[in-house]
């Protein structure tokens, strides 16, 4: 999901090839997040032992939600797993230490991208479905783009061949006077994609690290 993410995003980037093509491209980076987070519990979950939820040790396990253990596969939510996650790498640090030779200390930067991602899309809905969090947030998160006409119609008469193109739309009224214009964007939440960028590569390097000292990459 991350690598087909960041192909999608090098392949479109500053070329306004589709219409809301930042929506699959969030949405796959958003899933990797996800799954990295997941796959780190099972790998500590297994390798260690740990217990599932107040019970004995089983192959998969429980992740504590508003006080109740459930199943790790019956949250979508990146701050819940982060939690887990974290606590997990916390609680058992000198069992990882003893069997690993790398580091899984926690950098600050990671909290921050993880509750920007969850304020946005906590449920993974958010760039899949429309309004999942009301049409005020929808507007946000369209390709296009409220634009104020005098700015647009200035930028679209200026005289500059390296000027990059871009497909409006306009709304006239019955004298043919422009209402309003709406611009094609191709990354309308720049600081949602920085984060789940961000977040994306983190989580993979925690995920692999992992993998890699505690089972051997199986």
């Amino acid at each position: 999901f991350k690598d087909a993410a960041t192909k999608l995003a090098a392949e479109h980037e500053g070329k306004l090839t589709f219409l809301n093509g930042h929506l699959p491209i969030n949405f796959l980076y958003r899933h990797s997040v996800e799954l990295f987070l997941k796959s780190s519990i099972i790998t500590l979950h297994r390798s260690l032992k740990l217990p599932t939820g107040d019970g004995a040790h089983t192959k998969d396990p429980s992740i504590q939600i508003n006080g109740k253990w459930k199943p790790i596969h019956a949250t979508h939510s990146v701050q819940n797993l982060y939690d887990t996650l974290s606590s997990l790498l916390t609680k058992h640090k000198t069992a990882i230490d003893a069997v690993s030779m790398g580091s899984f200390d926690l950098d600050p930067e990671w909290a921050n991208w993880i509750a920007t991602i969850e304020a946005s899309d906590g449920g993974s809905t958010y760039f899949r479905y429309p309004k999942g969090k009301g049409a005020n947030i929808d507007v946000e998160k369209s390709g296009f783009q409220a634009a104020d006409p005098e700015k647009l119609l200035a930028e679209m008469q200026r005289d500059d061949p390296g000027r990059k193109g871009n497909v409006v739309l306009g709304l006239y009224d019955d004298d043919g006077n422009i209402v309003n214009l709406y611009s094609m964007t191709e990354n309308p939440l720049p600081e949602l994609r920085e984060a789940l960028v961000n977040a994306a590569n983190m989580t993979e390097g925690i995920a692999m690290g992992l993998n890699a000292e505690l089972v051997h990459g199986f």
